[in-house]
């Protein structure tokens, strides 16, 4: 009897003990920054939630979202929130990335995403597209910033609908998050 209690805890109980964020994928990749240092995701696992936003330096819409990705992250700045931008391929070099950081004075932790690996992992298509998660990796939200591009070519005067903020103050509250998920409009992730 005593054997079969310690292989059903050997068994089970180790599997409990292993934190769930350690048996996720994302939570072990590694992304160069646009310095060449190696930055590890493992770090999304400290942080209450994390929000990465797709980006591309020439993208139109990804310079009009400037201000909004600024005003978000200085809203919820005091919030255990990382931020992250995350640069997929290997189309724009490091000095393009740091220049368009720059000029528009992004306060998000820059990424490269070279092999798509991220990319891949949250099936992001366009820029901007936006991924909001817990620290155990899963997604919560992921689409629109908020509803300010109807469709391509097609902008409202002003955003009605805020999906990230909302999805950031809800899960902050404790409360559910109404809408999880918005088809992102933008430019193709290449």
């Amino acid at each position: 009897m005593k054997s079969l209690f310690w292989t059903l805890f050997c068994t089970f109980g180790l599997a409990y003990s292993t934190p769930l964020w350690a048996q996720n994928d994302l939570l072990q990749m590694q992304l160069p920054t646009v310095h060449g240092q190696t930055y590890e995701l493992a770090s999304v696992g400290e942080q209450e939630l994390s929000v990465f936003f797709f980006l591309a330096p020439e993208c139109p819409l990804c310079e009009n979202y400037a201000v909004t990705i600024k005003e978000l992250r200085q809203k919820f700045s005091r919030d255990q929130i990382s931020f992250y931008g995350i640069f997929a391929g290997d189309t724009y070099s490091p000095n393009e990335i740091t220049l368009y950081m720059a000029r528009f004075q992004l306060p998000v932790k820059a990424l490269r995403d070279p092999t798509y690996q991220l990319t891949e992992h949250f099936g992001a298509s366009v820029t901007p597209e936006v991924f909001l998660v817990d620290s155990a990796g899963k997604v919560l939200y992921q689409g629109k910033i908020d509803n300010w591009i109807a469709a391509l070519g097609k902008k409202r005067l002003q955003a009605t609908r805020f999906y990230l903020e909302d999805a950031l103050s809800a899960s902050l509250a404790g409360r559910e998050i109404t809408t999880t998920k918005t088809e992102a409009v933008g430019c193709l992730i290449e």
